[in-house]
């Protein structure tokens, strides 16, 4: 009887698992949507370009990067960067 419980509460687990990950989806969603509209605000009001966005993320990738070369990011990386359209434009 022990195995059937374990596997009982393994698969309870599991679900609270699922829970969790789907709530952190919906966070870092919300995370990433309050990001977009403040690059999107600061762009459209002229405090800040795309150009200045990728320098600053490029330098603070460059901090955060481990020494290994296998790691590093590109400048292909920063490129795919999703920027809003409106923060494009400016």
């Amino acid at each position: 009887m022990t195995t059937s419980n374990n596997r009982v509460h393994s698969h309870l687990d599991e679900i609270e698992w699922i829970g969790k990950i789907a709530d952190l989806k919906e966070e870092h969603y919300r995370q990433t949507l309050v990001l977009s509209a403040l690059i999107e605000l600061l762009a459209d009001k002229g405090l800040l370009t795309v150009a200045e966005l990728a320098a600053k993320a490029q330098g603070l990738e460059v901090i955060d990067t481990p020494a290994e070369p296998n790691l590093a990011r590109t400048q292909h990386d920063l490129d795919s960067l999703e920027i809003p359209p409106a923060a494009a434009e400016a």
